[in-house]
């Protein structure tokens, strides 16, 4: 459960920061179908049921193909970034959080780790980054088979190649 906007809801979403190289959103797609087999999620879910897809016994899965149908679909949504933009929000995001007296060590602690990793992706040439949240019911991709299963089952891919790099991050 969280508080968002003045309201309690128990929604949830798990971010993801895609950094690769190249400069487009196609290059990004490339990078997530030559590590296909990290985006092959597949979990039992009783009961899935939702305005868009159907129950399937029981089960419900994902490939790298509907990752990506789903980022082109919202393609307007998500904009590919360089690194060192996205640096500089995250620094800046730890300034406005340093005002604070106690700010919450968790959250200090995740904005430096996120910090270290895409520094070390600077410096092996990665220069474009992406994030996207997957939420079960909240977001853009809330109450289809992908975001569903990108929140809980997506939440544990992890890549760090020469040339791309996949951090999650969840918001509970």
């Amino acid at each position: 459960m969280k508080i968002k906007n003045d309201f309690v809801t128990n929604s949830s979403s798990t971010c993801f920061l895609f950094a690769f190289k190249g400069k487009t959103r196609k290059d990004l797609y490339n990078k997530i179908l030559e590590h296909e087999m990290a985006f092959f999620l597949t979990m039992d879910y009783d009961g899935f049921r939702s305005g868009v897809d159907k129950e399937e016994d029981n089960g419900i899965s994902c490939r790298a193909d509907d990752v990506i149908n789903s980022l082109r679909s919202k393609r307007k949504q998500f904009k590919v970034i360089t690194i060192d933009q996205k640096i500089k929000q995250i620094k800046k995001y730890l300034i406005s959080m340093s005002k604070y007296r106690r700010p919450y060590t968790c959250l200090v602690y995740d904005c430096k780790s996120k910090l270290a990793i895409l520094n070390h992706a600077k410096k092996l040439g990665i220069n474009n980054v992406m994030e996207v949240c997957f939420g079960d019911n909240d977001g853009p991709f809330a109450g289809t088979k992908v975001g569903l299963i990108m929140d809980y089952e997506g939440r544990g891919i992890s890549i760090y190649d020469e040339d791309f790099v996949v951090m999650t991050e969840q918001r509970r």
